[in-house]
């Protein structure tokens, strides 16, 4: 028996358009939920500021510097031939736990005649003079090749040492201090850090150079 196309009865068409009708409710209503309720968006975290402690100003004189032997004021900064063993302190003592000390210091020359007695950067002290820890350019040659370490005083706080070319360039010398955890970056790239055993804080700040002509054109202290 042949038979043609089946016809479809009202109830047949219903229940064949009924899964189509229900899809594009569906869609529908996605569409006004996501109208109604648009997606949340990330709001970007405040940049953090640090405040600084303190920073130095030689505009107008020395101020509350006491300038040792072979450390004087020009112009343009804060200088020293070479020719003295005398650290020069800064008039600063932190007094938080976690403080940065960034220095911009150009080197003009080296003057002193044995590589390993040249040498420039900060050494932090307990308030009778003893270290704590330092963060130094040392042992530089007559072609501005050096060595930089950062080191704490006691036994275990380990040393972090690089080959390092000074240049004749003002460059920045960044020292930053965590509780009892201390890095350095020269120009920088990233040293190391060490472990003090020493509190870092407070510390007499004082200002290392030997066999070096430089310029220290600022020195910021801040705390994050």
């Amino acid at each position: 028996m042949t038979t043609g196309p089946r016809r479809l009865t009202p109830q047949w068409a219903l229940r064949a358009i009924l899964p189509a009708l229900v899809v594009v409710a569906l869609a529908g209503c996605a569409a006004a939920t996501t109208a109604n309720h648009p997606s949340a968006t990330m709001t970007p975290a405040p940049t953090v500021t640090p405040r600084t402690l303190y920073q130095a100003n030689w505009k107008s004189g020395a101020g509350q510097w006491n300038l040792p032997t072979g450390w004087r004021l020009t112009p343009d900064g804060l200088t020293n031939g070479g020719h003295s063993l005398t650290k020069a302190e800064i008039p600063f003592t932190p007094a938080v736990a976690n403080y940065t000390i960034t220095i911009t210091l150009q080197v003009n020359a080296v003057v002193g005649p044995s590589a390993c007695g040249n040498a420039f950067g900060l050494e932090g002290q307990t308030a009778s003079g003893a270290p704590v820890y330092d963060a130094l350019i040392s042992c530089i040659d007559h072609g501005y090749h050096g060595f930089s370490y950062v080191y704490c005083s006691n036994a275990d706080g380990g040393m972090n040492t690089y080959d390092y070319t000074t240049g004749v360039s003002s460059r920045t010398y960044v020292i930053n201090v965590e509780g009892q955890y201390v890095s350095y970056m020269p120009s920088g790239s990233f040293l190391g850090t060490s472990h003090c055993s020493l509190p870092t804080s407070p510390v007499k700040l004082t200002l290392v150079n030997t066999g070096m002509d430089t310029i220290i054109q600022d020195i910021t202290i801040t705390t994050p």
